[in-house]
């Protein structure tokens, strides 16, 4: 039984994160707009430059912001919308890093070269 109720909560938990509502009605999916997706992109250019003037912005961001703007220009503002999303998480986790390893670089050293 338990198994059961751990696959029913599972199957729930994927099912929502692909936008499916259970055991509700569904929302009416709202359009996504150009304007949106520029203003996600736009957010994930500003990230990464932030990432890469700390030495820290990972290629394969500019490769999702490149590829959300050619599927916008290609008229499939949805499809853009979920890269330009990818494109500001992965940019935000580039400055996230960037973050982290500037508190913890010195813990790497030697003890006589941290200062301790």
């Amino acid at each position: 039984m338990l198994k059961l109720q751990i696959g029913y909560i599972v199957i729930a938990l994927l099912l929502s994160t692909a936008g499916v509502t259970v055991g509700a009605k569904a929302e009416v999916s709202k359009q996504i707009t150009s304007d949106e997706v520029q203003k996600l992109i736009s957010r994930a250019e500003d990230i990464h430059a932030q990432a890469k003037e700390k030495q820290n912005g990972w290629v394969m961001t500019n490769q999702l912001i490149a590829d959300a703007v050619e599927v916008l220009r290609n008229g499939d503002p949805e499809r853009a919308h979920t890269l330009a999303l990818r494109a500001v998480k992965v940019a935000t986790a580039s400055m996230d890093q960037a973050i982290r390893e500037s508190k913890s670089w010195m813990m790497r050293l030697p003890d006589h070269e941290a200062g301790k």
